[in-house]
């Protein structure tokens, strides 16, 4: 189950079983307030079925999974700036979706080698990601479990945008705008990350663009109030005060 600890990088395995589940997001927070608690989205998915699960059992499933990929908790740093940024440009959601994914499943993090070592328009199939995350997992999972994280992969990263395709599934780069570039850069910072570093990290390779592009895009992120970026003797400063702040407009 999710729970409401700020680190950065989770250990879960929800891709063993099943997807990020982004349409089921989606649904989701199109009904819920920016402030729902956890225990408003349980009332919404198990009890009002919004989301449209003909069982209880189901219901409580697909909340079960949407807890442990996303948090659903905004007192989750993690969590509550998604969901700040998820109002502001819905072009954005599959990359802010697929950065917090990132850093909650394990196994999520361990295939996208197999993605990012590809160019577009080349074919990525669910053996080349499962192996990927063999290689990561030496002996964990069985053959059988091993080849179910490579479908439930290949599905997530096409909802995430790094791969289209039915049949076969090919690569293509992920959208890169504003949001979606603070995002990304928000959760570098709160892993450690400082200054021009930020650039450079696990979240956002999952942009699918140059460094320099990320500055740029940054530049747009900064004039928009996500975050603000100063340079000083070619330094980079990056902070975040509009997704830092507290549910009262509180910094901490």
């Amino acid at each position: 189950m999710g729970d409401c600890s700020d680190a950065v990088w989770r250990h879960l395995r929800t891709t063993a079983s099943h997807t990020i589940g982004l349409s089921y997001l989606t649904e989701l927070l199109n009904v819920a307030p920016v402030r729902a608690s956890v225990d408003d989205y349980a009332e919404l998915v198990i009890e009002d079925n919004v989301l449209g699960r003909a069982t209880e059992s189901g219901r409580r499933r697909v909340y079960r999974h949407l807890r442990e990929v996303y948090s659903l908790d905004v007192g989750c740093l993690p969590f509550r700036a998604m969901r700040d940024l998820w109002g502001e440009d819905s072009q954005s959601r599959p990359l802010l979706a697929g950065l917090l994914a990132f850093s909650r499943d394990e196994f999520l993090r361990a295939s996208f080698s197999a993605v990012r070592d590809c160019n577009s328009g080349e074919l990525v199939t669910p053996g080349d990601l499962a192996h990927a995350v063999g290689m990561v997992f030496p002996q964990v999972l069985s053959p059988a479990t091993l080849a179910k994280v490579g479908r439930n992969t290949a599905s997530s990263w096409q909802q995430i945008g790094h791969l289209s395709g039915k049949s076969g599934k090919v690569r293509t780069r992920a959208q890169i705008r504003p949001a979606a570039t603070a995002y990304a850069l928000f959760l570098g910072h709160l892993s450690g990350v400082r200054g021009t570093l930020l650039l450079n990290t696990p979240w956002t390779a999952l942009l699918d663009t140059s460094v320099e592009h990320v500055r740029f895009m940054a530049e747009d992120a900064s004039r928009l109030g996500y975050l603000e970026l100063r340079s000083a003797g070619g330094v980079d400063e990056l902070e975040f005060s509009h997704l830092m702040r507290g549910d009262e407009g509180r910094d901490r």
